[in-house]
């Protein structure tokens, strides 16, 4: 009996540490499987893997000022010169049409006939439209095509005064937060953009980034941006564009160092980049040239060594008057068709075979219209010079 006993008791010790001991294999188990999650690495967002493949390629800019300014108003804030068109709020410019009730911005060209415009029933289902001046009256509104249904909620647009290249801000897969920077280039032969491209850094950031505004005539730029701000609020960064465009690739920085450039840390850190005096100086330049172009009577005019007409009320006669008028804008169209042909050939430089073969006889057929156009002004200038110098002497 005593043995039955025994046999019972050894048979429920056994039992019950073989339960304990699998017990404590299934809780390690448990421990060694958390563990190891908790190793497993975090994956990355696509905007973050998109912002980290830039960062080696971040521009070097000198980045002159900047001003804190409410985000409703900042289009007003943009000093630009008449060659380089005007930027508004598309609401002011036509408020009894469907504009939307958010800020929606619209550029006009130097000449006042083209504008481009970002409209939609919402403000996620907006896009691009452009429309020419027909007479005195704007034509019907078309879109701009070549911008893909990838970049949502289109704003903000800015074309160069070569007429080719295109700014625009959109969100999208192609962002790296927010609203980032893209640009495109017309294309004449199809009558549409090129794929718009990101901009890159430090143009862009995880923050919003809406406008990119280039004056080539005094070259100084401005990029409007939330980072660091609170909200409601925008900052204007000025800053000197550069051709082509430069990178930190032969600095040897550290990727931190690169990092503080790309997010604009610290503005005065990219003075050693240009001269910030010169910029400056340019920027006072402008502020004076536009208060003398609210006068449509200044004028700059050689007649010859000793007389400079700056009114043109100066003129001798109504004839000459009439034509250094159409001087100037014969002029303006030259400057704007050479800035076409230079877009063109940064362009061509960057294109494929097959595209620079279709693009060769357009630039080609541009450079003879623009020597021609260049003989035109010269001989122009020069019989309305000696008109007037003969009209001096006889008073």
């Amino acid at each position: 009996m005593n043995k039955v006993y025994f046999s019972i008791i050894l048979c429920l010790c056994i039992t019950l540490t073989t339960s304990a001991q699998s017990r404590k294999r299934k809780t390690a188990a448990r421990k060694t499987v958390k563990k190891e999650v908790k190793q497993e690495p975090v994956e990355e967002s696509p905007a973050a893997m998109l912002y980290a493949s830039m960062l080696p390629s971040t521009a070097k800019i000198m980045f002159v000022d900047s001003i804190v300014v409410p985000k409703d108003s900042f289009l007003a804030k943009i000093p630009l010169n008449k060659e380089s068109g005007y930027i508004a709020d598309y609401r002011q410019l036509f408020p009894h049409a469907d504009a939307p009730q958010v800020l929606s911005s619209a550029y006009i060209n130097e000449f006042g006939d083209q504008i481009y415009f970002s409209i939609g029933n919402t403000l996620k289902a907006r896009n691009l439209y452009k429309m020419d001046l027909l007479g005195d009256k704007w034509g019907p509104k078309t879109p701009v095509e070549g911008i893909d249904t990838i970049y949502k909620e289109v704003n903000f647009p800015f074309m160069m005064s070569d007429g080719i290249t295109l700014f625009f801000a959109a969100k999208g897969e192609e962002s790296v937060g927010g609203y980032d920077i893209f640009t495109t280039l017309f294309d004449s032969e199809t009558g549409k953009f090129f794929q718009p491209e990101n901009y890159g850094l430090p143009f862009n950031s995880p923050a919003n980034d809406y406008l990119l505004a280039i004056d080539e005539m005094d070259n100084v730029g401005w990029l409007v941006s939330d980072r660091y701000q609170p909200k409601g609020m925008v900052c204007i960064y000025t800053f000197e564009p550069t051709k082509p465009r430069r990178s930190f690739e032969s600095d040897n920085l550290e990727e931190s160092q690169i990092a503080s450039y790309a997010r604009i840390d610290k503005i005065a850190d990219t003075w050693k980049f240009g001269n910030r005096t010169q910029v400056i100086q340019r920027l006072m330049d402008m502020k004076e040239r536009a208060m003398r172009d609210n006068n449509p009577e200044n004028i700059s005019f050689v007649v010859n060594d000793r007389v400079i007409y700056t009114n043109i009320n100066e003129f001798k006669s109504k004839e000459t008057r009439q034509q250094f008028l159409t001087l100037n804008g014969i002029k303006a169209s030259f400057k704007k068709k050479c800035s076409t042909l230079e877009a063109q050939r940064e362009a061509y430089a960057k294109a494929s075979q097959t595209e620079k073969n279709k693009m060769k006889e357009a630039i080609l057929r541009m450079e003879r219209e623009v020597n021609e156009m260049r003989t035109t002004l010269r001989k122009a200038e020069k019989d309305l010079r000696n008109k007037e110098c003969t009209l001096v002497k006889q008073k």
